[in-house]
């Protein structure tokens, strides 16, 4: 599921869902997919 190459090396973690899924969503923006309810990875980006 991870598209990311470097998951743990880029700033924005926009790369683990698909961009399909994460395009067009504020979600975006704070960096993470928001589609299955989850922000956990924007807490690893604060």
């Amino acid at each position: 599921m991870i598209s990311a190459p470097s998951f743990y090396g880029i700033s924005n973690y926009t790369t683990l869902l698909p961009e399909d899924q994460c395009r067009g969503t504020l979600t975006m923006k704070l960096g993470a997919c928001d589609v299955y309810g989850y922000s956990f990875l924007r807490n690893l980006q604060l």
